[in-house]
């Protein structure tokens, strides 16, 4: 069972976005750019992700492969654009493995990324504050408690017509091979 909730996700969202000011001022002060503040934002985000993972195993790694990545290319190549991508990328990547338990919500992780990042650039570009457009992201972020870890199947399964019933030998493979694709997946994310 997960161990946080939207309310949780709302605290975050507030924490990170009340730091994006005094950071991008901080950062202009000594010379940095919206890039340093995309991936120090990310690294928080991370961090909070690396906290609130029901997961043990591989978080180490998991944190420190994605501090070193985004600081790696804040420091080669500073485009901001570039940098957040990563930074949602990588908010993905380790909430499939360490949240998820199959492909499905996976992907609905990654449609809310996308959702995220369509809305914190709307944000930008109608209002031009920073606070308000971290604030959008971490708030639509908030929302992954709400996709399942595991998308069961129905017990009556998917309505057929007799035309399209399958037999039930063809049926039962398909679940066998679907059992052993999470299963699979879950093994890969025991490992990472």
């Amino acid at each position: 069972m997960r161990k946080t909730s939207l309310g949780h996700g709302i605290l975050a969202a507030c924490v990170l976005s009340g730091l994006s000011v005094p950071l991008m001022l901080g950062l202009q002060w000594i010379g940095g750019g919206s890039a340093m503040l995309m991936a120090g934002l990310g690294l928080g985000y991370l961090a909070y992700l690396l906290a609130i993972s029901p997961s043990r195993r591989g978080r180490l790694i998991l944190g420190l492969g994605s501090a070193a990545l985004l600081i790696g290319v804040c420091i080669v190549s500073p485009v901001s654009g570039m940098v957040g991508l990563l930074a949602v990328g990588l908010i993905w990547l380790m909430r499939s493995v360490l949240f998820y338990a199959g492909i499905l919500p996976a992907l609905w992780d990654g449609v809310l990324c996308i959702l995220s990042v369509v809305c914190a650039l709307g944000t930008v570009m109608a209002t031009q504050s920073v606070w308000l457009t971290v604030w959008v992201f971490f708030l639509l972020q908030a929302l992954f408690v709400y996709i399942p870890q595991r998308f069961a199947p129905s017990p009556h399964g998917p309505a057929r017509s007799r035309s399209q019933a399958e037999s039930p030998s063809s049926s039962d493979a398909f679940a066998r091979a679907h059992r052993a694709a999470e299963d699979a997946l879950q093994a890969m994310a025991q490992r990472a």
